[in-house]
């Protein structure tokens, strides 16, 4: 049927469950794909689709582009709008482009100020940004340092991106944490916050 054109979600709803019952799960995925590559007005449908089965995966470069695809609906309701820009942002996190979660974050944000589940999740995203980031500084400099002609200016390296990276993102951690903690008063969001602060003000000095 489907290979005749007939592209009803009912019949895409056979096949798929047609496909787990054989213990073929993968197969959905690329018949999803087929879909869309045989109907191009199928993309949004497909894609919707798509997005669960790659998040699953935690293929997230796989799944932002078809969470975009849904975004990009004309006729996307502001529920699911909030809602898939929520999944956008998790992603950009999920790709280490904390900006751009941001930027998705602050589309909810624009819509409800004052959502403590947003705050939370943007403060604790630069948060891991900034764990990230020194993390694969301190990797850097321990898989180089036996070299010890080059070992101090390696650790300068790591030293910057660590400082760069809690400058740039700490406060802006700080922010959203505080205004999340308004409403949840959550002791370990505290507690993160005085770690920001204290990194910080060190850093500053």
């Amino acid at each position: 049927s489907l290979l005749k054109g007939n592209y009803d979600q009912g019949v895409i709803t056979n096949m798929k469950n047609a496909y787990e019952a054989a213990g073929k799960p993968e197969l959905v995925k690329q018949a999803y794909i087929d879909i869309k590559t045989a109907n191009p007005s199928q993309t949004l449908a497909m894609d919707s689709k798509l997005y669960f089965i790659y998040s699953k995966e935690k293929d997230w470069a796989n799944a932002l582009p078809c969470c975009m695809t849904v975004l990009s609906d004309p006729n996307i309701d502001q529920e699911k709008q909030i809602k898939y820009y929520k999944y956008a942002a998790q992603l950009y996190l999920n790709l280490e482009q904390a900006d751009s979660a941001e930027v998705y974050y602050d589309k909810v944000l624009a819509i409800d100020p004052t959502n403590a589940d947003v705050h939370k999740a943007l403060g604790y995203g630069f948060y891991n940004t900034i764990q990230k980031i020194t993390k694969r500084a301190q990797d850097n400099y321990n898989a180089k340092k036996s070299d010890t002609k080059n070992a101090s200016h390696y650790y300068a390296e790591m030293q910057t991106a660590t400082k760069r990276a809690t400058l740039n993102y700490g406060p802006k951690a700080v922010e959203h944490l505080k205004i999340a903690n308004q409403t949840l008063n959550d002791p370990k969001i505290t507690e993160t916050i005085g770690k920001l602060n204290n990194n910080i003000a060190a850093y500053k000095k």
